[in-house]
């Protein structure tokens, strides 16, 4: 907060943003970067030494104006679910939510300063989830011909266990016989 409220932040000052940030990304690793912005969406500082390229990057992404419109910084904002080199894989941008949370000034709470990004390593935490609910046999493998997937109400697939339907992928679910987790246990 005092780095974002002063009129230019310095290489010293970004150091030490770096520092908190990848402080916070070490506790929590389900997510891949952690990032902070001012408020016209230029980036400042990055959890993870791989993003520090995207100093510098002005971000226009609906999540980024929404969150830098709420002045109560104990709100939020999430990306809808969608691909972004905020989180791709050897250049190829890959679906993920992006939560986003203002910063507010110390001495003025209802002032916004910019926001903080948090990237969700959503291909192997989802792909973890839905393993982990699969039906097994009785020495614990997966039983075959199951598979998972988190799927949105509008039929987009999240992810899923089956390689064939990659997230981002359009599933329709109409007539399919559906076992909720829940019921299953």
């Amino acid at each position: 907060r005092r780095f974002l409220d002063q009129p230019r932040l310095s290489d010293a000052d970004r150091g030490r943003m770096r520092e908190i940030l990848a402080y916070i990304n070490g506790l929590y690793t389900v997510y891949t970067n952690l990032f902070v912005y001012d408020r016209e969406g230029r980036v400042l500082a990055c959890s993870n030494p791989d993003e520090h390229r995207q100093e510098g990057r002005t971000l226009s992404e609906r999540f980024v104006t929404e969150t830098l419109a709420i002045s109560d910084s104990q709100l939020y904002r999430v990306s809808g679910f969608e691909p972004t080199d905020l989180y791709e894989d050897n250049g190829r941008p890959r679906h993920t939510y992006i939560y986003s949370a203002p910063i507010t000034a110390i001495e003025r709470p209802d002032t916004v300063l910019g926001g903080i990004g948090v990237v969700f390593d959503s291909e192997p935490q989802f792909l973890s989830m839905l393993n982990d609910c699969l039906p097994r046999d009785g020495q614990g493998g997966i039983l075959e011909g199951s598979e998972g997937m988190f799927v949105e109400p509008s039929g987009r697939i999240v992810a899923s266990t089956n390689p064939e339907h990659a997230p981002g992928d359009m599933v329709d679910l109409t007539g399919q016989k559906l076992v909720d987790s829940l019921q299953a246990t």
